[in-house]
């Protein structure tokens, strides 16, 4: 019965304003919506709601230089009042994503940056069965690759991530990720290179998964968009 936003970007800077919204009440009032600043948190910059049992996590994108290990995972407690700061928890230190999926019992996060603010694929998986503060219920596995990412989706069985940005100029890799395996193992992931390039997003309709493509502003309201995938 809520839906809601990850703050951004504002008109200054980036921010920590996580905003909610009442489905069951009207749009347009005022009291529909609860606003709740996370900024005593130190952190600030979400791309990205996930939803599972009972929590709503938000996906890191800022990257503070001042913290030298990397981001943090906030969630909420939707169990409690939206302003209780006791429902808000951080989970540390990791790189920089760009929304995930949830699948099962795992939350995957889709990697965009690495803890340098550089293309270096990384995604991250937690395992909500688990401790949200332990570190052993948290993985990380580094692919190698030169690429940045924007999105995941879920058919049942494989994790798909979608991407964004690479070097090279010829084909770029969809990541994908097969659920039935060891997450750190080599031999759990392969790459599908397509001759495409800049995805900002992909989802599963039940029998395909389909990636948004990223359209490039050329300037003089001109915009170049890649092909729907």
């Amino acid at each position: 019965e809520s839906v809601y936003f990850a703050p951004y970007y504002n008109n200054y800077d980036r921010n920590g304003i996580m905003v909610k919204y009442d489905t069951t009440l009207p749009f347009d009032d005022v009291n529909s919506w609860n606003v709740f600043n996370v900024g005593s948190f130190n952190i600030k910059g979400f791309q990205g709601v996930l939803y599972h049992d009972n929590y709503v996590y938000y996906v890191p994108y800022y990257f503070d230089e001042t913290l030298d290990d990397g981001t943090a995972v906030l969630r909420y407690n939707t169990t409690l009042d939206f302003k209780d700061e006791t429902a808000w928890e951080l989970a540390f230190y990791f790189d920089i994503y760009e929304d995930g999926v949830v699948a099962d019992n795992f939350i995957y996060f889709s990697p965009h940056f690495d803890r340098n603010n550089e293309r270096n694929a990384i995604p991250l998986r937690y395992d909500t069965s688990k401790l949200f503060q332990d570190k052993e219920s948290w993985e990380r596995y580094g692919t190698g690759l030169d690429t940045s990412y924007i999105g995941a989706a879920f058919d049942g069985r494989y994790v798909y991530y979608a991407p964004f940005k690479s070097d090279n100029k010829n084909f770029i890799p969809i990541l994908v990720y097969d659920t039935t395996k060891n997450f750190g193992q080599e031999q759990s992931w392969r790459e599908i290179n397509i001759p495409y390039a800049a995805y900002s997003g992909t989802g599963f309709n039940g029998t395909h998964v389909v990636m948004a493509p990223y359209c490039f502003d050329l300037g003089k309201g001109d915009q170049k968009c890649n092909k729907i995938l």
